[in-house]
């Protein structure tokens, strides 16, 4: 029986969060090898020769069009940001990282905003970019249409190595060693330098100490101890995390709460974004979102898939099973050739490359 515990964190309470939401976006090739989105129920050609590679993000879809020109869709419109060879790039739920021969650049909500013209590694989050400035070697962030220095480096030594990275929390070790979190637009440095095994997710993230036992997290800009010993497993997502306790209780944290799943260690459990898959003891399947269980399914499903607010799987009898936004959803009886999980769209193709999309509890298909 699940046991909500006690409100452990005190900041979020005075945080107002304002998160950021998908398009619900998604993208195909049809028989005839043209390119399009789909995109709220809507499909849209984006061109009519194939692409040369595509990324779907929250709210943009970006690729690499047949002459090698880097293209932006987004919110109707199509964008041509660089003129010149894109070397590489990332999408995330709310930016683009566009990477040129030398320069490295984001691209947010229809703005160009060059980060530096000297570009070292990178790491994107959703709604932040973390950078190595290669002349100085200054590791800075951008958040929030500002760029902020996040650690001074030297000519010989880079400024920070990053550890783990959520959508909006970048943890890295400096130079110096000092164990250190970005979270929005600050830095926070923390009382170990000897972090082991860092994840982290929207708000939040965990650790262990090298030489200290316990469980330590960092929440919203508080850092506590929830475990005093070490747990057996722990995962990180948005805003929550699962652990298995020493002594073998199973528990999730969810924005400042704990609630105690129950005496046993899980015979599965797996965090992606903001949903935790789960099985207790005898192997009956859960989804945890938002502060509540949802039973899945009497088995542990194979190949589970989950992103955002959704996951999918099949069940014993090969049919496609889809839980999002707190309902589970069973589809026809089909044969899919491929399925993909773009965010909270689930892209399912059918033979002669028909399409079928699955977005908030709809099933629409292209035509």
């Amino acid at each position: 029986m699940m046991m909500h515990l006690r409100f452990l964190f005190t900041a979020c309470m005075a945080l107002a969060f304002t998160g950021s939401y998908s398009q619900n976006l998604s993208a195909y090739m049809n028989v005839r090898g043209e390119f399009y989105a789909f995109e709220d129920s809507f499909t849209h050609m984006l061109d009519y020769l194939p692409p040369l590679d595509f990324k779907v993000g929250g709210n943009a879809i970006a690729f690499t069009d047949n002459r090698s020109d880097f293209k932006i869709y987004q919110y109707g419109a199509m964008q041509k940001p660089i003129d010149g060879l894109v070397q590489a790039y990332g999408v995330s739920n709310d930016l683009i990282y566009i990477k040129t021969a030398a320069s490295g650049y984001a691209w947010d909500n229809g703005q160009l905003v060059l980060l530096t013209r000297f570009a070292g590694d990178y790491v994107l989050c959703d709604s932040m970019v973390g950078f190595i400035d290669a002349p100085s070697r200054n590791f800075y962030y951008y958040y929030g249409g500002k760029i902020r220095l996040g650690e001074e480096g030297t000519t010989t030594s880079p400024a920070a190595t990053v550890l783990a990275s959520g959508p909006n929390v970048i943890a890295f070790k400096s130079r110096d060693y000092a164990f250190k979190i970005i979270w929005r637009d600050g830095v926070y440095e923390q009382e170990t330098d000897y972090p082991q095994n860092v994840k982290a997710g929207t708000d939040v993230a965990a650790w262990l100490d090298q030489y200290d036992n316990g469980l330590s997290v960092f929440y919203r800009g508080e850092t506590k101890l929830v475990e005093d010993f070490s747990p057996r497993a722990y995962e990180v997502g948005n805003d929550l995390m699962a652990w298995v306790t020493r002594d073998g209780y199973f528990k999730i944290f969810y924005k400042g709460d704990i609630y105690e799943i129950g005496n046993y260690i899980p015979a599965y459990f797996k965090i992606q974004d903001n949903v935790i898959v789960y099985a207790d003891r005898v192997g009956y399947t859960y989804a945890f979102w938002q502060g509540q269980s949802y039973p899945l399914e009497n088995f542990i499903p194979t190949s589970i898939v989950i992103s955002q607010n959704t996951v999918m799987y099949y069940d014993k009898s090969k049919v496609l099973n889809i839980f999002s936004y707190g309902e589970k959803h069973t589809m026809p009886i089909e044969t899919y050739f491929a399925t993909r999980l773009d965010y909270d769209v689930v892209m399912m193709e059918q033979q002669g490359k028909r399409y079928k999309f699955f977005s908030h509890g709809k099933v629409y298909e292209a035509p």
